[in-house]
């Protein structure tokens, strides 16, 4: 993966970083509103602009985490993403599996 060249002009529909279709990746993404927080996802890159995303929230209650997926997601257009690592490879027939896989991870509270 690689940073792409942007305009200086125009930032609006340039990609920020690109990736590799069929691949996962881990992204780190600047929250903007609190100071010095970040938010980690997983992302499953299926077609060339765009894929689907897979992360855990505490939005409704602090004290209880939910896992959401993000179908249709354009992360290469996001101004917050900070980062993104390469984690595997995964073949078009897996993407249903790998949902649900991530659906069967028990999601524990952490401090």
């Amino acid at each position: 993966m690689t940073a792409e060249e942007e305009d200086p002009g125009s930032d609006i529909d340039v990609p920020k970083f690109s990736f590799e279709v069929n691949d996962p990746y881990i992204l780190l993404s600047d929250r903007g509103d609190k100071s010095y927080t970040f938010h980690w996802r997983v992302y499953l890159h299926q077609i060339p602009t765009s894929g689907s995303t897979y992360h855990l929230l505490n939005d409704i209650d602090p004290t209880i985490w939910r896992f959401e997926h993000l179908p249709d997601q354009h992360v290469i257009y996001d101004s917050s993403l900070l980062t993104a690592q390469k984690i595997g490879m995964l073949n078009p027939t897996l993407h249903l599996a790998f949902l649900e896989r991530l659906h069967q991870i028990p999601i524990v509270d952490s401090v």
